[in-house]
């Protein structure tokens, strides 16, 4: 009994030193991936804010952006939630009337009902109020969006 808790303790030294040289390696790991992702962002060919300012000057009154994400190096993918279905259609128009738009592609557009807050200003207090969520695919002119050819905040 003595020399197979001898071996069991062997064992879990032993393996408690392998986790920590494991801790230690991906510890190394996650700073390093940090840092390239830093890099990354630092060399990033063009700015964000500017894009999404862009964005925002289309939306409608009541046009919420829910994600927004960069599917390459000239695209985005953004959702943007509408009280109405409609104004996803809108939307896309003067998405392709953009001078910094090269592409737009409404993907989908989903309708879910949410629950009217109690107090708001709607008329239907209580009641479930359709939404709309909308996916689009923006492909833009990248060269209007490089670090160089921004101006100020405003994108102008």
């Amino acid at each position: 009994m003595e020399l197979v808790d001898k071996k069991i303790t062997t064992l879990q030294n032993l393996n408690n030193a392998q986790q920590e040289k494991l801790a230690e390696e991906n510890a190394g790991n996650s700073v390093i991936k940090l840092q390239e992702a830093v890099e990354w962002i630092e060399r990033y060919p063009v700015q964000t804010v500017p894009i999404m300012q862009n964005i925002i000057s289309l939306l409608p009154e009541r046009g919420f952006i829910q994600s927004f994400e960069y599917s390459n190096m000239d695209s985005i993918l953004v959702t943007i939630q509408y009280d109405a279905a409609r104004d996803a259609a809108f939307y896309l128009g003067s998405l392709k009337q953009s001078e910094w738009v090269r592409e737009a592609e409404l993907l989908n557009v989903v309708a879910a009902e949410i629950e009217d807050e109690p107090g708001s200003s709607n008329d239907s207090e209580g009641k479930t109020l359709p939404r709309y969520s909308a996916a689009y695919k923006i492909v833009f002119h990248p060269d209007l969006f490089k670090p160089a050819a921004v101006k100020g905040g405003d994108g102008s």
